[in-house]
């Protein structure tokens, strides 16, 4: 996602994979979702 967000180059850009949001947090504002598929945990 990292390339398409470099072009596009949004304001924020959120994910609930913590890979997408690292490879990311170098070119744009990124936000961690701490829920979805990606992540099993029950929200408090």
């Amino acid at each position: 996602k990292e390339p398409i967000l470099a072009k596009f180059r949004p304001h924020i850009f959120f994910d609930d994979q913590q890979s997408y949001c690292l490879s990311a947090a170098g070119k744009v504002p990124t936000g961690h979702v701490p829920s979805g598929i990606a992540n099993k945990q029950e929200c408090i």
